[in-house]
């Protein structure tokens, strides 16, 4: 299938897409805002001068850029930045991040008229994709206006790869569209080259998510509710999706039989899920929800995290954690965030998201591979009642970030060289 045949379905699907939000929004009401956007349009003008453009898709590859972002703004030779994302949680994660330092609003759907409109409305001095966002006719679209695009912290998994191979009329001239891609890792590297990208345009740079650095403000939050916790073994499930919420509670039930005050704080990826995860927790035992702002007691089971924009302070209160999306086969989520506060990072087996990450981390011994919640309950009690082992556990997982750093300094070199 070639690009015409691609944009016509897509064009075609429309209504589909449309009708998708719509249905999503029965659950998150802000679907159903600002629909305008996806089709190119916006009230907001374009600032002058120099506009660098990152599309940083959600929540996770917001918070990952952020650092970077916040470098290339200060530049000199940045006029302006500007933040497309496709979900509302992106969009809020923009919003507190950035505030109105930044223009904002979400990227158009890929289909050619869509782009066109977003393009001439934007006109981006030099554009900057996040991580796996190949959408075809948006880097044509840039392309065709000679807008210099780079695929920052680039990262394919193998079975990503296997399907773009499917695809080369499309896969081949994309990505011999950009100006460079920033691969996270050599596996992620071969693994564009081998589906067309030109050798000498792909860079094996690291992550920037090695370069995460935890905010004074951050810091003093934890340390706020590490004291409302109280002192006993507290562990995060962090970014939990549909299926794995009872296999945690399954294994936090077992723990607390070893260990009966232990406190699990549970924090689902997406909002709208916040209130039948509570309810479910409420099944196990005590529940308090941090949008309540009742604090936990003494016989308190479960901690829900129900709010936006604090699993970094939740993480820092923890004196352990579990990175969801990796008990079932969604792929799993950033393990370093956890690891920067230096306590032990468990996960599922599913982490095909974060592959190379995850297997360096546990050849270095620190990550903990938990494929049930039986393995999980152990690795818990052995934690919460060897102090020894947990605090070795912690240290190795920070040692390992450390020796990881620098991925930020050269994805910057990168982008502001097309200046």
């Amino acid at each position: 299938m070639g690009r015409t045949l691609y944009s016509i379905l897509l064009t075609l699907l429309l209504p589909v897409l449309v009708l998708r939000l719509w249905i999503k929004g029965r659950k998150s009401p802000a679907y159903r805002a600002r629909w305008s956007e996806r089709m190119g349009y916006s009230q907001r003008q374009r600032p002058s001068g120099s506009l660098v453009w990152f599309h940083t898709v959600s929540v996770g590859e917001t918070i990952a850029a952020a650092p970077l972002i916040e470098a290339v703004m200060a530049d000199e030779r940045v006029s302006r930045v500007l933040i497309t994302t496709t979900t509302p949680t992106g969009s809020d994660r923009v919003k507190a991040l950035f505030g109105d330092r930044v223009e904002h609003v979400y990227c158009p759907w890929d289909t050619p008229g869509c782009v066109k409109r977003f393009l001439r409305r934007w006109e981006p001095t030099i554009a900057v994709m996040m991580e796996t966002e190949l959408w075809p006719n948006l880097i044509a679209g840039l392309e065709l206006r000679c807008v210099p695009t780079i695929l920052a912290n680039a990262r394919l998994s193998e079975k990503s790869a296997q399907g773009y191979a499917k695809l080369p009329r499309i896969t081949k001239p994309m990505l011999s569209s950009f100006e460079a891609i920033l691969a996270q890792h050599h596996n992620d590297a071969q693994r564009f080259i081998a589906l067309g990208a030109a050798t000498e345009k792909v860079h094996k740079v690291g992550s920037v998510k090695f370069d995460i650095q935890i905010t004074p403000a951050q810091r003093s939050a934890a340390e706020a509710l590490k004291h409302q916790f109280g002192d006993r073994f507290v562990w995060i499930a962090a970014s939990t999706h549909r299926g794995e919420d009872e296999q945690i509670l399954e294994a936090h039930a077992a723990l607390r039989q070893a260990v009966p005050n232990a406190l699990l704080v549970l924090v689902p990826r997406h909002p709208e899920r916040f209130d039948q995860v509570a309810q479910l927790c409420h099944q196990l035992g005590p529940t308090v929800r941090r949008s309540s702002a009742e604090l936990p007691q003494d016989d308190t089971a479960v901690y829900v995290g129900d709010t936006m924009g604090e699993m970094m302070v939740m993480f820092g209160a923890c004196s352990a954690a579990l990175v969801g999306g990796s008990l079932i086969e969604h792929g799993g989520h950033n393990v370093l965030e956890p690891a920067v506060w230096g306590i032990p990072v468990l996960s599922g087996p599913h982490v095909h998201n974060f592959e190379a990450i995850c297997q360096e981390m546990q050849t270095a011994g620190a990550l903990m591979i938990v494929p049930n919640s039986t393995e999980l309950s152990t690795s818990l009690v052995r934690l919460a009642t060897d102090a020894i082992e947990c605090k070795a556990q912690g240290e190795a997982a920070a040692a390992f970030l450390e020796t990881k750093r620098g991925a930020l300094a050269a994805q910057l070199a990168h982008i502001l060289a097309l200046l």
